[in-house]
C-alpha cells in the first residue's frame, strides 16, 4: 500500500568524519533461496553499523509476524 519493504529498513552508516547517518535501501534483492534473508542495496559511502526493520511487515515459515529486529553489523 505504497510502503515498500526496502522503506522499512533502516541502516545505520558511519561517516568518514564519524558522524552517523540513517539511511534506507535503494532496492532490496532476494536470491529467492528460502533463506529469509535480504541483500541491502546502499548508495552512499561511509560503513553500515547497525540495521532495524519494525515488527508487523514480514513473516516467518509459520506466518508469525516479525518482531522490532536491529542487528550490528559485523566488520
Amino acid at each position: 500500500m505504497g510502503i515498500t519493504e526496502g522503506s522499512l529498513y533502516r541502516v545505520t552508516i558511519q561517516k568518514d568524519d564519524g558522524s552517523l547517518t540513517h539511511v534506507s535501501p535503494f532496492a532490496v534483492a532476494d536470491l529467492q533461496d528460502g533463506d529469509n534473508n535480504h541483500l541491502l542495496c546502499l548508495d552512499v559511502s561511509g560503513a553500515p553499523s547497525k540495521v532495524f526493520f519494525p515488527a508487523g511487515h514480514l513473516t516467518d515459515p509459520r506466518e508469525d509476524l516479525n518482531p522490532d529486529t536491529e542487528i550490528a553489523v559485523q566488520k
